[in-house]
């Protein structure tokens, strides 16, 4: 059973847009990722103060690598699925339909 590691307080109230790390080579295009306390995070953002670390940890994965990188806005939402866990103490989260 995997374990929540974060759970922000601090929500976006819906998510539109977001920015990606990509780094760009021959073969095409891969998204970029950094090791934190043990754990692969991969180099994404919803929101400014987040895209600020994407864009540190990306600088310093170039100059690390060599390699080129690429900062992607992605727009255009489409839900296309939506998955439903229990809530607290196994109890179901109520639908809304």
């Amino acid at each position: 059973m995997q374990k929540l590691v974060h759970d922000p307080q601090d929500r976006i109230e819906r998510i539109d847009e977001f920015w990606a790390a990509v780094s760009v080579d021959g073969n095409g295009q891969v998204l970029c990722a950094t090791r934190l306390n043990g754990m692969v995070i991969p180099l994404i953002a919803a929101d400014d103060s987040g895209l600020i670390w994407v864009k540190e940890q990306a600088e310093k994965l170039a100059t690390l690598t060599g390699r080129r990188i690429k900062l992607i806005k992605l727009t255009g939402r489409v839900e296309f699925e939506e998955l439903w866990g229990a809530g607290e103490g196994g109890a179901p989260i109520p639908r809304n339909p």
